[in-house]
């Protein structure tokens, strides 16, 4: 499932008929931001280092990178604290996982 997931945004980011619209349509998957806080149990228990906590990590990565600042405001302004606190808790793992010393 993540491979499917990682194959498309990967054709979404050098497809050149989307180029001008392609913050629109990375924000069509950020529901898998919010699969990701709601799992976040399953991405933490991956092996640290594993190509599928990497893949997992690097989708969520991208998809906050190319969602509008606006659309991230306001998923914060109605969001519970414990979900804010997963969300920055799957931003540190990636981090970590893809730090470079």
């Amino acid at each position: 499932m993540i491979d499917l997931l990682c194959d498309t945004l990967w054709q979404h980011d050098h497809d050149s008929r989307i180029k001008d619209n392609k913050r629109k349509v990375v924000q069509l998957y950020f529901p898998y931001v919010l699969l990701l806080i709601e799992r976040l149990d399953w991405v933490a228990n991956l092996p640290p280092y594993s190509e599928e906590r990497r893949k997992a990590l690097a989708c969520f990565i991208y998809i906050i990178k190319g969602t509008a600042d606006h659309v991230l405001e306001s998923y914060w302004k109605r969001e519970t604290e414990r979900r804010i606190s997963c969300f920055f808790k799957i931003l540190q793992m990636a981090i970590e996982e893809f730090e470079v010393c």
